[in-house]
């Protein structure tokens, strides 16, 4: 599994908050977004594909019930599978400095 920055910055926004949100939810929660409005859809069908984020649930919102994504792919479990990807390939790999990175990481870096 590979995700673009944009996705990234994503699923970053529904790791650090650890619960289902809706896209009125998520947009929300990242101000900073680099992404345009309408994209978030897109992203959420691929992030889908991936298996990255599923479909939780319906909320109700003041006219209708919207859907509410949530990560089903832990940061680490991310890393991980980018790492075993790397090993495969060929690239040499200092597990105590990948370790040590990622212990200094926090959810800016995600």
């Amino acid at each position: 599994m590979n995700l673009t920055d944009k996705e990234l910055e994503l699923m970053a926004v529904l790791w650090s908050h650890g619960k289902a949100m809706t896209t009125s939810e998520i947009y929300d929660a990242s101000p900073n977004r680099t992404w345009a409005d309408m994209t978030i859809y897109t992203m959420l069908k691929t992030l889908i594909k991936k298996k990255a984020v599923a479909i939780h649930d319906y909320k109700p919102t003041a006219t209708v019930h919207a859907r509410t994504y949530k990560a089903i792919i832990s940061p680490e479990e991310y890393a991980m599978k980018k790492v075993s990807k790397m090993m495969k390939t060929g690239v040499r790999v200092h597990i105590p400095t990948l370790v040590e990175g990622l212990m200094a990481m926090n959810e800016k870096d995600w």
